[in-house]
């Protein structure tokens, strides 16, 4: 499949989270001429920033498990960024964030509270004036 396109480029200007799919073609034609040829592929040597990005998605699987820390530290990115918001958008980050801020803006998290239940089942009992369906 990575040889069915022409590498002109449209598909990245079009494309609206700005992903190099060049690039990624040239990658997986490289994969698949390697493999075609002995058959073994050697190890790709990342780009700097595709290893911190690589990284932090692996930190960020780790950390998936505890949903409370993923919860407080949101809230404390959200305070922490909050000051560099204008007009809702944060426009620069710095790094590890800057390659995501260097070509898009970055909406500013929300703090949304949890809805709690309210009332115990005797008041809502009453509320519905005794009447059971």
């Amino acid at each position: 499949m990575p040889f069915a396109s022409t590498l002109c480029g449209a598909c990245r200007e079009i494309c609206p989270v700005k992903i190099d799919i060049p690039r990624i073609l040239l990658h997986l034609r490289w994969k698949e001429t390697a493999a075609k040829s002995d058959g073994t592929l050697p190890t790709p040597k990342w780009p700097r920033a595709a290893r911190r990005a690589r990284a932090g998605v692996e930190t960020f699987s780790r950390m998936a498990n505890h949903p409370i820390t993923v919860r407080v530290l949101g809230r404390l990115a959200a305070l922490v960024m909050w000051p560099f918001a204008r007009h809702g958008y944060v426009r620069w980050m710095p790094p590890p964030f800057s390659n995501w801020t260097r070509v898009r803006d970055f909406p500013v998290p929300r703090f949304r509270r949890r809805h709690r239940k309210t009332g115990s089942p005797a008041q809502s009992k009453a509320a519905n004036n005794g009447t059971q369906t």
